[in-house]
């Protein structure tokens, strides 16, 4: 099915500090830049709300975004839901939204390993899947003040660190900083592991100053009540009042699968031309050639 888009009118209403003529604005800019492709309205709007309504900014998100969603194509081609890759990661992971906004307006998105086999899991695959839990609601719905991935550490092990793939972190930290089309406002881990010293050495030397200090760990699900009422929490958890993990991802699968054609087209429209590029890429000494390119991170 097509995605049911957001009235723009309706949109200029929730969000008052969006102006039309920014959008049209940055769809001018676009329109004299040959390598990008034709976005709508609602897409130029979630930009705009990502970077706060600034211009400039929004221009530099809208090229990175769509710069690395070309070249990191082990993460963003072909974005199948029903591939082979996706349907044997929604076995061993979940990610959904949690069905209530924190008292911010902030979009919760969790996340659990629920099948602990080594052997299944793939930083790969669940980055290619991450990728939908925003995209197409906020293009329904619009977007909300911010968004926060939680993250539920309880099943995980060493060996699970031991198979990251140094490449995917790195481009699933470049897009995170430089393209995710959202207000990030934290990455949030509970029930932390006692490797969680050794996931910050993998991760921290991607990160600017600014992204690490959205990380935070919590050792219990009952410290999570410092930044989120434990209600929004699916009733497997203490304090949980909404309905459990597993219907709530089957629900969000279903969604999901509905939504199918829509993710199939976009990843294919929604990249960069680099034959009518005019000048360099503001990413080039970060993303290009960035396959095989990097040591091997050491964990001691």
């Amino acid at each position: 099915m097509k995605l049911k888009l957001i009235p723009m009118q309706e949109l200029y209403k929730k969000i008052p500090e969006l102006k039309e003529s920014d959008v049209a604005t940055i769809r001018d800019w676009m329109s004299k830049q040959p390598h990008l492709p034709e976005l709508t309205d609602q897409e130029i709007a979630n930009f705009l709300h990502a970077r706060y309504f600034s211009i400039e900014a929004t221009k530099k998100l809208i090229e990175s975004n769509l710069t690395i969603r070309t070249h990191a194509k082990d993460l963003f081609e072909n974005k199948d839901f029903m591939g082979d890759d996706i349907q044997m990661i929604k076995d061993v992971i979940v990610g959904f939204p949690l069905p209530k906004l924190t008292p911010e307006g902030y979009t919760v998105i969790f996340w659990k390993i629920i099948d602990s086999d080594v052997s299944k899991y793939s930083l790969k695959s669940i980055t290619r899947l991450s990728y939908y839990p925003h995209v197409a609601e906020m293009l329904e719905k619009g977007p909300t003040n911010g968004y926060v991935i939680l993250i539920d550490m309880d099943g995980y092990s060493f060996k699970h660190l031991l198979r990251l793939n140094p490449t995917i972190v790195h481009q699933t930290t470049l897009f995170t900083q430089e393209g995710f089309q959202v207000r990030l406002k934290g990455i949030i881990f509970f029930n932390g592991v006692a490797f969680m010293d050794k996931v910050a050495a993998i991760i921290k030397p991607f990160l600017t100053k600014e992204y690490e200090e959205l990380f935070k760990v919590y050792s219990k699900v009952e410290d999570l009540a410092e930044f989120m009422p434990l209600e929004m929490l699916p009733c497997d958890y203490k304090g949980g009042k909404e309905d459990t993990m597993m219907n709530l991802w089957r629900k969000y699968l279903k969604y999901l699968e509905e939504r199918r054609d829509f993710f199939l087209e976009e990843s294919k429209t929604r990249k960069v031309n680099e034959n009518l590029r005019q000048g360099k890429s503001i990413l080039s000494n970060q993303l290009f050639g960035m396959e095989g390119s990097f040591k091997k991170l050491q964990i001691d």
